[in-house]
């Protein structure tokens, strides 16, 4: 059952095709997810979730290689 696991970094996009499977997005489609220090939220699949945090704009690389563009330090989520 996914809801009972937790997790603290996902991505947030904007719909379920632009992953496993479907289209790659494009680098301005998702949103990288890190909860802060201590927090971790439910596996949510193929619901609309709201996400709170601090937002992070800006090119973020890991070996070389576009990570996000856009960053999201979660403080909560919630299914609306």
């Amino acid at each position: 059952d996914l809801a009972a696991e937790q997790t603290r970094v996902f991505f947030l996009l904007r719909d379920q095709m632009a992953c496993c499977g479907g289209v790659t997005p494009a680098p301005n489609e998702w949103i990288l997810v890190r909860m802060v220090e201590g927090r971790s939220v439910p596996i949510c699949m193929d619901v609309p979730i709201e996400v709170g945090g601090r937002l992070r704009v800006g090119e973020e690389l890991r070996d070389g290689q576009l990570e996000s563009i856009y960053r999201l330090d979660g403080t909560g989520l919630r299914r609306p």
